[in-house]
């Protein structure tokens, strides 16, 4: 996997001043996905693993562009394959945003459900955050949901975030498949990304 420094990818993609973090992701990750977004002029955006809602409040807020903003999660309660994730159920996902661009799709199964896959067949989606379910096998299957709905998608820059490199052994041996050569690491931080 390529890697290149937080310096180095702010030269691609200039630095937006966004100054938050969230729960889950240090203010640089936030600065990161916020730059992309921004440098993408990114419209439709899909996060999966939404939580609460924090990156996509802070998002929305942040940039009056984006026209709409799907965050999926399981249902609360909802088993995951990982024990160390099993408290990371969100009570509500999106809970925290109050804009009509938010919508949610949850379920048991999350980004695995089928009919998520046949949801995406009927939007637009140019940027895509993948920080949920964070086995091996689920990591694979978002970032083939992710990669297969970008292809059909208009004819604009388009890119996926992924979130938990190099903390998470299983999200780190997904995103090292050898099949996977565009994927590039943030030094320092446990963000990759690839855009296309």
């Amino acid at each position: 996997m390529k890697t290149i420094t937080i310096e180095e990818f702010f030269l691609d993609y200039p630095r937006h001043p966004i100054a938050t973090g969230t729960p889950w992701m240090m203010p640089p990750e936030v600065q990161i996905i916020a730059s992309m977004i921004k440098h993408l002029d990114a419209r439709s955006i899909v996060e999966i693993g939404v939580q609460e809602g924090s990156l996509a409040k802070a998002l929305l807020e942040e940039f009056e562009s984006i026209e709409n903003y799907l965050g999926v999660d399981v249902l609360f309660g909802a088993p995951l394959p990982l024990k160390r994730q099993a408290n990371q159920t969100p009570r509500q996902a999106g809970i925290l945003v109050s804009d009509n661009r938010f919508s949610t799709f949850t379920s048991r199964l999350g980004s695995l459900d089928p009919a998520l896959a046949k949801l995406l067949q009927t939007m637009p989606a140019d940027f895509f955050v993948i920080d949920g379910d964070h086995s091996e096998n689920a990591v694979r299957s978002d970032t083939f949901l992710a990669k297969s709905v970008l292809r059909r998608s208009a004819d604009r820059p388009k890119g996926i975030v992924w979130h938990d490199y190099g903390r998470i052994p299983e999200v780190t041996a997904a995103l090292e498949w050898e099949q996977w050569n565009g994927i590039v690491h943030v030094l320092g931080t446990t963000l990759c990304f690839e855009s296309f």
